[in-house]
């Protein structure tokens, strides 16, 4: 789901979840909220960092049960990063991913003219192809400006 206004947010979340057999609460609401406005994918960590000082009731076994229901619903999608560490999506829209190798960040690439190429013929015999993201690695500016890093 691209991002909208607050309402758009609100009635998108409480038919997908609806769909699931969920209902929208505070938490789950608050947790996709700073899921979508993060622009950092961030991890289940991340989320319980960044909510805890606002909600301190906020368990981290809530943030992952939640994380898994709002992917179940097809709000957000997960991104295993090199690292490892599971991150979350909430931009559903076709795109890309820059993945720096030191601190494994990883940023949105918006590249329509990729988009644009046709798909290998013989993908077919593999099965029906739905989306592709190309993901992209290499050491972010601020890595980079730390020195002592090739970039090769």
């Amino acid at each position: 789901m691209e991002q909208g206004s607050e309402e758009g947010v609100l009635k998108a979340l409480r038919t997908a979840l609806a769909g699931g057999g969920f209902r929208l609460t505070q938490q789950r609401l608050s947790i996709y909220k700073a899921l979508e406005s993060s622009g950092s994918h961030p991890s289940c960590e991340d989320l319980f960092r960044k909510l805890r000082t606002s909600m301190p009731s906020l368990s981290m076994d809530t943030v992952y049960r939640t994380v898994g229901t709002l992917e179940q619903s097809g709000m957000i999608r997960k991104i295993v990063s090199m690292d490892g560490v599971q991150r979350y999506d909430a931009n559903l829209s076709n795109h890309h991913h820059f993945v720096c190798e030191r601190c494994f960040g990883v940023w949105d690439i918006d590249w329509e003219a990729f988009d644009l190429f046709p798909l290998p013929e013989d993908l077919s015999a593999l099965g029906t192809m739905r989306t592709c993201q190309v993901e992209f690695k290499g050491i972010c500016l601020k890595c980079g400006s730390l020195g002592s890093g090739s970039w090769g």
